[in-house]
């Protein structure tokens, strides 16, 4: 298993800050107010994710949560697939993130043998509306 080390998860958080703020800024335009996290977040057998938006949850007075972002940390597991609402699953690949709007429909399938990884950011930018 590759399970996360204090050095390594540092570099990667660090890295998953600068680039969630970046690429909203090269595609979007947009600043963004802050980034909430990155969490180390651990599902073991059995845990998952029902069907949910994040920018419900997230968001504040004058502000909305724009971007959801996972990173794989391993992907030695079974099950715990990311699921965006009427797509196929996520690939699952160890040192690959996804970024989606936050307000878009997202599960995690149960993990069935083994632990899951991965770290979870949420970027925070002017309403829209």
């Amino acid at each position: 298993m590759h399970e996360p080390v204090d050095g390594d998860v540092h570099k990667i958080l660090l890295w998953m800050l600068i680039k969630t703020r970046d690429t909203i800024k090269t595609l979007y335009g947009n600043d963004t107010y802050f980034e909430s996290g990155p969490w180390l977040s651990m599902a073991n057998e059995g845990d998952y994710m029902a069907l949910h938006c994040d920018g419900v949850f997230l968001a504040t007075e004058g502000a909305s949560t724009d971007f959801s972002a996972v990173y794989y940390v391993n992907d030695d597991y079974e099950g715990g697939e990311l699921t965006l609402f009427n797509r196929d699953a996520v690939p699952k690949d160890r040192g690959h993130a996804v970024a989606f709007t936050s307000f878009y429909p997202h599960s995690v399938s149960p993990v069935t043998k083994g632990t899951r990884y991965s770290l979870v950011a949420w970027a925070v930018g002017p309403k829209f509306v």
